[in-house]
C-alpha cells in the first residue's frame, strides 16, 4: 500500500552554541535581515530538529493548520494540547507564521517557534513531561539558574506573577560583539498535569513602544480545562503515530476524527482524504483487512474520483486473495489518475509488496502492464 504521511510544518534551521555548562542558546536570522538570540527555556528535552529524523522514503503534504480549515474556532488563537490530556494551551496567533514544529518520542511533549510579519517578535512555545515536580515560581527560577549560565549578557531582569503565570523579562543590549542588539525578553512558566510549560517572547531593537505587545500576548495566554480534542487534533495525533509506524494508536486518533468529520465537517478535502486513506491503511497494516476494506469504501462513497481508495481497495482484496475485486479496482484507479492530491506519489502495483501473492497470475501481469505511468 502507498503509505501517505503528513508533515504538519517545515522546521527554521537554528544556529545552536552550547557553553561547559551545557546550556544551549540559539540565534536565527530572519527573512528581513534581523538576527534573533533565544534562550529556549526548557526546550533542552527536545531534539533540535526532530524533522530530520523522517524517513527519505515518506511521503508529504501540504501544512494543516487551524487557519487553513474551512470553520476555524477562531483564526487569531492558536491551541496546543497533548494526547491524554484534558486541557489546553491557547494564546493569541494574530500575524503569527509557524516556522518550527518539534514533537518529544510518543508525543509526551511539543515545541514550536513562530514569527510575527508585522511585530518582528518571535514566539518560541515548549510542552515537556516535568522532570521533577516544581510550582510555577520554582520552574522559573530553576530556568533563570540555568540562563545565567549562557553567555549573553542580561540586563533590566524583573520577576513578577501575571495570571496564571510566573515570569522574567530581561533584555539583552548585545551578543558576541553585536552592539544596539536590544533584545527584549520575557519568559513566562506554567506547570500543569506533570507538565512543565513556557514561552518566550522576544524582539530584536525594542523600544518601549513594543511594551504593549508583550503585555497584551501574556494576558491572552491561558490554559483552556475541560479541553475536547477537535477532528484537526485528532488526525494530527493520527498522522503523527501513523508516521512512527504505531497503527493501533494511529487507529484510536483517526478514526475518532473521523466519526467527527461525519458530524461536523472541519477539515479541508484534501486531508479528509489523507485521513480516510491513512485509516483504511492503518486497520490493513495491522492486519483487520474487513474495516480496511469497509472503511476505504466508505471513502469511495464519497469521494467517488479519487483513485487512491481504489488503489487501497485493491491492495487490500488482493490481501484478501480476491484477483476478480483487485483487479476491477486496480483498473478504477488508473482511471482517476489525474485526480492525485499534488505531491502524492503514483504507486507501481509490480512492485508492491501487497500484490505479492499474484505476481506471477497473467491477469494481474496483464493489467499491471496497463496500469498508467
Amino acid at each position: 500500500m502507498a503509505r501517505w504521511i503528513l508533515i504538519l510544518i517545515m522546521p527554521l534551521a537554528f544556529l545552536s552554541s552550547q557553553d561547559e555548562a551545557g546550556a544551549q542558546y540559539y540565534k536565527s536570522t530572519n527573512k528581513d535581515g534581523t538576527v534573533s538570540f533565544s534562550d529556549q527555556p526548557t526546550s533542552s528535552i527536545f531534539e533540535k530538529d526532530p524533522a530530520k529524523k523522517r524517513n527519505s522514503d515518506k511521503e508529504s503534504t501540504p501544512a494543516l493548520t487551524q487557519k487553513e480549515t474551512d470553520e476555524p474556532l477562531n483564526p487569531d488563537l492558536m491551541e496546543l494540547s497533548l494526547p491524554g490530556k484534558n486541557w489546553a494551551l491557547e494564546f493569541n496567533f494574530k500575524d503569527f507564521q509557524i516556522q518550527y514544529s518539534g514533537i518529544l518520542p510518543d508525543f509526551k511533549g511539543r515545541s514550536m517557534t513562530a514569527t510575527n510579519s508585522k511585530s518582528k517578535v518571535i514566539l518560541s512555545v515548549s510542552l515537556g513531561p516535568a522532570q521533577r515536580q516544581l510550582s510555577n515560581k520554582e520552574l522559573r527560577d530553576h530556568s533563570w539558574e540555568r540562563l545565567q549560565k549562557l553567555p549573553a549578557k542580561r540586563e533590566d531582569v524583573k520577576k513578577y506573577e501575571m495570571n496564571q503565570w510566573a515570569i522574567f523579562e530581561y533584555v539583552v543590549k548585545e551578543v558576541k560583539g553585536a552592539k544596539d542588539f536590544s533584545q527584549k525578553n520575557v519568559i513566562a512558566y506554567l506547570v500543569k498535569d506533570n507538565t512543565w510549560i513556557d514561552f518566550q517572547l522576544s524582539k530584536v531593537l525594542y523600544t518601549p513602544a513594543d511594551e504593549g505587545l508583550f503585555k497584551d500576548f501574556v494576558a491572552s495566554a491561558k490554559i483552556l480545562d475541560n479541553f475536547t480534542l477537535s477532528s484537526i487534533d485528532n488526525f494530527q495525533y493520527g498522522n503523527y503515530y501513523y508516521a512512527n509506524k504505531n497503527y493501533e494508536k494511529a487507529i484510536v486518533y483517526y478514526q475518532k476524527a473521523l466519526e467527527q468529520e461525519k458530524r461536523k465537517p472541519r477539515l479541508l478535502k484534501t486531508f479528509w482524504l489523507v485521513l480516510v486513506d491513512n485509516l483504511g491503511m492503518a486497520y490493513g497494516l495491522s492486519g483487520d483487512l474487513e474495516m480496511a476494506k469497509n472503511t476505504i469504501q466508505y471513502g469511495v462513497s464519497k469521494e467517488p474520483t479519487y483513485p487512491m481508495f481504489y488503489y487501497n481497495l485493491a491492495c487490500t482484496y488482493a490481501q484478501l486473495n480476491d484477483l476478480e475485486h483487485s483487479l476491477l479496482n486496480l483498473e478504477k484507479a488508473g482511471q482517476y489518475k489525474a485526480n492525485m492530491i499534488s505531491g502524492e506519489k503514483w504507486p507501481q502495483p509490480a512492485k508492491d509488496h501487497s500484490f505479492r501473492r499474484f505476481l506471477k497470475n497473467e491477469k494481474f501481469v496483464e493489467a499491471a502492464g496497463k496500469f498508467p505511468q
